[in-house]
């Protein structure tokens, strides 16, 4: 059985709806690849991680090259150590490009979000980063300052109908 979020779950800029204010500015950046890093905030269940998902495919990453992390879970400094590790050369799938979804990243830890100052900062060519949450204030300033930040709205209930109907 396929659940609603499942089925109506967008898989193209193209199929989001409620974000118009911003897709076209985001495409454009994946397409010149002109930012690394990435933080969509907004409340739940908007689409935060549907888009970060989108923006890796449109980076050419297939589901290999997709590496989606949950920040409450994985918070401390060796989960970002490890991940760095893992995501330091380009992929060896074939692709030639990560991308890592930090789904709940204001649950990380100060610390470990030290440890990946520098690489927001100075990011090898094949990795982009894109942050999720919902409560944006609780992630450093640091790293904020380096993201290309999209605030997504809850979908209004017309919409939502517009697409069952």
């Amino acid at each position: 059985m396929t659940t609603l979020h499942t089925k109506y779950r967008p898989e193209t800029f193209k199929q989001v709806i409620g974000q118009g204010h911003f897709i076209k500015d985001l495409a454009g950046m994946l397409a010149d690849r002109t930012a690394h890093a990435y933080l969509f905030h907004g409340p739940s269940g908007c689409g935060k991680t549907t888009l970060a998902r989108i923006s890796a495919s449109k980076l050419g990453c297939n589901e290999d090259d997709i590496i989606e992390v949950d920040g409450a879970t994985n918070n401390g400094i060796e989960n970002i150590r490890q991940l760095q590790q893992t995501v330091r050369y380009s992929p060896l799938s074939g692709g030639n490009t990560y991308a890592v979804i930090i789904d709940e990243c204001h649950r990380i830890s100060g610390a470990a979000f030290d440890t990946m100052l520098k690489v927001i900062e100075e990011p090898p060519p094949h990795l982009f980063w894109f942050f999720c949450t919902t409560e944006p204030q609780k992630v450093p300033s640091t790293i904020r300052g380096r993201c290309q930040q999209f605030a997504v709205r809850a979908v209004d209930a017309t919409n939502l109908e517009g697409l069952m109907a």
